[in-house]
């Protein structure tokens, strides 16, 4: 049952970065660059916590 609710966790976090790549990627290059982030860069930025980009 463990397997499972790690299952759940990883699906609703995947499908919450998802909906925040959408965000930032409707942002200026003008709106990134003030947050530091470059538009290449956004799914490293987004999942750095779990890569090491």
């Amino acid at each position: 049952m463990a397997h499972f609710g790690a299952a759940v966790t990883a699906y609703l976090e995947r499908q919450g970065r998802a909906g925040e790549l959408a965000r930032l990627e409707a942002k200026s290059d003008a709106e990134l660059g003030a947050m530091g982030v470059s538009r290449a860069r956004l799914a490293g930025h987004l999942y750095r916590d779990r890569f090491y980009c």
